[in-house]
């Protein structure tokens, strides 16, 4: 447990006190920590509830053609995954690969802000030390998300969807959310705007059709059918924690329609945050049908509360308010990662923290 604490402590003391002590060593300290990050997230030994699952899944591509491995899960993973078990690397190749497609967009995007260290203050507890080790695929969709997001803030939909079709290739999810957003993101409507929406509509649905077939039940199944089955027997998937998670989301989103109630909500900087915002709405109280799929969608707002936190703080001007600002993220997040640790059920899965190059050396 103190390993996680000493990894965010230090991305703490570095939001608040890397103005007076980084200065300009600040950029190589950051560039530092993100190779950090990478072995951290990506050589992690027997960490993560679906740790066995994958490895199950390593074995199934074991000996398998290309082709055949190729329709294991969804090919980008699929892909990693088979080279890992039949390559070189084993587990640890996939992992890595993942991560490095997480940690980096998460540093680039976070990089974009105004304040890098508050964005990633915001984005440890939960999704690097939980999302990032946990959900392997779904990580990397995350990730590969972020850079789709850079994307629509500069109103550059076309790469927007690159990127989310890339993501897609990790976790199917991806599509289902940033796909519409995208297309919503070409508002407000002319005769260009909605050519080039129909056509982004046609592309990108007749490519999750195909990336789907045999995917779509399971996730339903898995996911949404929770909404009508919940019995202490049942195998499907529930998430006890998703409510304040989810919470912190419709808190982010609120802020962010206050802070910008002045604006144009769907300008080329604020579309996509109005209707990540907007989706944080909804989903809250759709985590009482169906706990889960709200929270695995919910993943995917979470830049939304690293947008915001730049937003506030920016709103305060001197430098008392802003460094009390950082302290009360700073308690905030921390006082999310010690729940998490000491009270959720699956944490146990995560402790205590070990990495395979502490048996190299």
């Amino acid at each position: 447990m103190i390993t996680y604490y000493i990894l965010y402590a230090i991305i703490a003391l570095s939001a608040l006190l890397g103005e007076k002590f980084l200065k300009h060593r600040e950029k190589n300290f950051f560039i530092l920590l993100v190779i950090s990050l990478v072995l951290f997230v990506g050589l992690r030994e027997e960490i993560g509830g679906d740790w066995g699952s994958y490895h199950e899944i390593l074995n199934l591509a074991s000996g398998a053609s290309l082709g055949t491995a190729l329709h294991i899960l969804e090919p980008g993973y699929s892909l990693i995954n088979w080279v890992g078990s039949n390559k070189f690397g084993g587990i640890y190749f996939p992992n890595f690969v993942c991560a490095l497609l997480a940690i980096i967009p998460l540093s680039i995007f976070c990089r974009s802000r105004a304040n890098p260290w508050l964005s990633l203050v915001v984005a440890t507890p939960y999704l690097i030390i939980v999302v990032y080790m946990g959900y392997t695929r779904q990580s990397a969709a995350i990730g590969i998300c972020m850079l789709a997001i850079l994307s629509l803030e500069r109103e550059h939909f076309w790469s927007a969807i690159g990127f989310v079709m890339l993501a897609a290739l990790f976790h199917l999810t991806a599509a289902g959310f940033f796909l519409p957003t995208i297309l919503l993101s070409s508002l407000p409507l002319n005769w260009r705007n909605a050519l080039q929406a129909a056509l982004m509509a046609a592309i990108a649905g007749t490519y999750v059709i195909i990336l789907s077939a045999g995917r779509l039940n399971f996730l339903f199944g898995a996911y949404v059918s929770e909404a009508y089955v919940s019995t202490p027997d049942t195998n499907i998937m529930q998430s006890a924690g998703a409510l304040p998670r989810l919470g912190l989301g419709f808190l982010a989103g609120a802020i962010f329609i206050w802070l910008v109630r002045q604006q144009t909500l769907l300008n080329s900087r604020n579309g996509i945050w109005t209707l990540s915002a907007l989706g944080s709405f909804i989903l809250l109280p759709l985590a009482f049908l169906t706990s889960t799929f709200a929270d695995r969608l919910g993943l995917y707002f979470i830049p939304l509360q690293l947008h915001v936190a730049n937003l506030v703080e920016a709103e305060l001007k001197s430098f008392v308010a802003q460094q009390m600002f950082r302290i009360a993220v700073v308690g905030l997040y921390g006082a999310m990662l010690t729940v998490w640790l000491m009270r959720s059920r699956f944490a146990e899965y995560w402790l205590p923290y070990d990495n395979l190059l502490f048996h190299l050396f």
